[in-house]
């Protein structure tokens, strides 16, 4: 999974022309990208800046 996100980030060097990006609102981190299981969270300002990689659990009928 690890070369899988690797790959995914050195995508970004082509920022906006990416798959998988979403820009987020209302959010700390500006932009997101899914790799699988986790979320790349970054920021853009001439540069992509990752902020946090996180992995994201499976809901159930008890998350909520």
């Amino acid at each position: 999974m690890r070369q899988r996100i690797y790959t995914e980030v050195q995508a970004l060097a082509n920022f906006p022309n990416c798959q998988g990006v979403k820009k987020l609102t209302n959010h700390a981190y500006s932009y997101r990208l899914r790799v699988g299981d986790f979320r790349v969270f970054f920021e853009f300002d001439g540069d992509v800046r990752i902020i946090d990689i996180e992995e994201v659990k499976k809901r159930d009928e008890r998350t909520y």
